[in-house]
């Protein structure tokens, strides 16, 4: 049985062993310069490092206590819940009818695209993320929760349903030919345009808690994250609940540190690292989701 098909509590016991050499290897590592975030109009991009870490509920807990004292609370959390560095997240991941995307196959499977909701906030985020090794690309749109059903619109250029996604990407881009685009000045078109190119459905509502944290340094703005509390099942709908009572949770008491940072990992990272245990790994939320669902 390889790791990725034991138990979380047991892969997190296996992951314990020899850590303390990836994680000097970790702190001393230099990441492409490039990796820089950027705005632009109702659209944001961010190009950024993310590492994860699988944690146990006590050693979450000694981590929470080292962040309070030295970082800030995340804007993000005191929007969704005011007064508090921990608030509810809500998100609603997209495949094709095949789960190419859990699955890891052809061109759906390179980019996750979802739908994500704070707390009890009446908008709702479009976002797309694709990672290479540790470098992950974002890009986001806020909408209304009464837009949602113009993601159902079917688009006006009909090539985009069968044209590889590649060459729909350049038409998206280009747009129609006419100086126009191929769609309305929705904010939300391009990750519209992107879902139809790639026949994405709804598949998936996940659930969790986040502690969040952030902080700004010599090379530049940093985030701390642990999530917990993870449940979800398979949803079919256009659908962002914001809470979530049937489902039991999956990951028991493994809870998943992130540090995401830009270009070179700041120096209270790497002080982190030298002080405490922590196991370097992968982790998906909806491939989690779904295999306790047993869906696949």
């Amino acid at each position: 049985m390889t790791s990725q098909t034991l138990p979380l509590r047991s892969r997190y016991e296996s992951l314990q062993h020899d850590n303390s050499t990836m994680n000097n290897e970790l702190a001393q590592q230099v990441l492409p310069q490039q990796a820089q975030p950027c705005f632009q109009s109702s659209v944001r991009a961010d190009k950024r490092i993310e590492l994860k870490f699988m944690i146990d509920s006590v050693l979450a807990e000694q981590l929470r206590t080292w962040a309070r004292c030295r970082l800030e609370i995340d804007t993000q959390a005191s929007a969704a819940e005011p007064g508090n560095d921990v608030y509810r997240v809500s998100t609603l991941y997209l495949d094709t009818v095949n789960l190419d995307l859990f699955y890891r196959k052809g061109d759906a499977s390179r980019t996750k695209h979802r739908l994500r909701r704070y707390g009890n906030e009446p908008q709702i985020w479009l976002e797309t993320k694709k990672k290479i090794k540790s470098v992950v690309q974002k890009r986001r749109t806020r909408i209304d929760d009464s837009e949602l059903d113009q993601l159902r619109i079917t688009p006006r250029v009909a090539q985009l349903d069968d044209a590889p996604c590649a060459v729909a990407e350049r038409e998206i881009q280009q747009g129609d030919g006419t100086g126009g685009h191929a769609w309305s000045d929705w904010s939300g078109d391009w990750f519209r345009q992107r879902i139809a190119a790639r026949k994405l459905v709804p598949s998936a509502i996940v659930y969790y808690e986040r502690f969040a944290r952030v902080g700004d340094s010599s090379c530049g703005p940093l985030r701390f994250t642990i999530d917990r509390g993870l449940t979800g099942h398979p949803l079919h709908a256009w659908s962002v609940p914001a809470s979530d009572s049937k489902s039991p949770a999956k990951s028991g008491d493994v809870e998943i540190l992130e540090l995401k940072f830009h270009s070179i990992m700041p120096p209270i990272f790497k002080e982190l690292l030298a002080r405490f245990p922590l196991v370097a790994t992968g982790f998906s939320k909806y491939r989690t989701c779904l295999k306790h669902s047993q869906v696949c």
